[in-house]
């Protein structure tokens, strides 16, 4: 499953929710918080969301269109 790592008032967070939501993608949705953070910074992310798929091992930050499209087709599978 997909889960999307969001911060409060962040408009690439709710693009990528609205792309999963209009797929019909299941994904949940967890708040940044420190250890996010530290984990996120460990991997050279600098932006949100941090959208994380562990079956697939594929992750990626902000709003990836690519990334994104190639994540739900995985999942899809």
């Amino acid at each position: 499953m997909i889960t999307v790592f969001t911060k409060d008032h962040c408009p690439q967070c709710k693009a990528v929710k609205t792309v999963l939501e209009n797929t019909n993608t299941p994904y949940r949705e967890r708040p940044i918080n420190a250890g996010v953070m530290l984990l996120a910074q460990e991997k050279g992310f600098t932006s949100a969301p941090i959208v994380v798929d562990s079956a697939h091992a594929l992750t990626f930050c902000g709003y990836n269109k690519p990334a994104l499209q190639g994540m739900i087709e995985v999942n899809k599978q």
